[in-house]
């Protein structure tokens, strides 16, 4: 049984609060049918879309790192991409490279 935040029934009010700025360049309309298709997903079609969402946010990553450092080998990119997630204690301790000599 489906839990009441993902009943048909409940309420798009969240996507009308003045404060709210998920979706605050949404009309009402869009936001209810992203909605009811995110409603009509299985559990695994939500995973898949998730691990879709994650590629897609790596490749940006990748893609502005590239932009920034055009000559950058693929260890560089993987380096710079990681560094902009994790401290640079981190970086030193996880991958032997520092950020702050590799700017």
């Amino acid at each position: 049984m489906r839990t009441a935040r993902y009943s048909k029934s409940s309420s798009y009010a969240h996507f009308r609060k003045p404060n709210n700025r998920v979706m605050e360049d949404t009309s009402q309309k869009a936001a209810e049918v992203y909605l009811q298709l995110h409603r009509a997903m299985t559990p695994g079609e939500r995973i898949a879309r998730i691990f879709e969402l994650c590629d897609f946010q790596a490749a940006l990553q990748q893609a502005s790192v590239r932009a920034m450092y055009p000559r950058a080998d693929e260890r560089e990119i993987l380096l710079r991409v990681a560094a902009r997630r994790f401290d640079r204690e981190t970086m030193i301790k996880a991958y032997g490279w520092d950020p702050e000599l590799n700017p």
